[in-house]
């Protein structure tokens, strides 16, 4: 795998939902697992309790589609995390 990341241009349209996924992202939780071979840091799934609670706090009124967005966003990341841990 390439050290190297790749710039891409985020359509105008999908930028707040980046950008709301970072900041609930920020806060998430993790569970410390430990094993003969050391610790890790597993990510926490962002619950609907969280992502409600944001976006009341916030005022933020998300469309179904994208809240479903956010959650794929997340099942994505989790799973990136999951192969960097080998």
């Amino acid at each position: 795998m390439s050290s190297e990341l790749k710039e891409v241009e985020v359509p105008a349209q999908v930028r707040h939902l980046l950008y709301l996924f970072d900041r609930l992202s920020s806060k998430r939780k993790t569970q410390v697992v430990a094993s003969l071979g050391g610790a890790a840091l597993i990510p926490e799934p962002i619950s609907s309790l969280e992502l409600e609670a944001h976006c009341r706090l916030y005022q933020l009124q998300l469309t179904p589609w994208e809240a479903e967005t956010i959650d794929e966003m997340d099942l994505a990341y989790r799973e990136e995390s999951a192969k960097l841990r080998g």
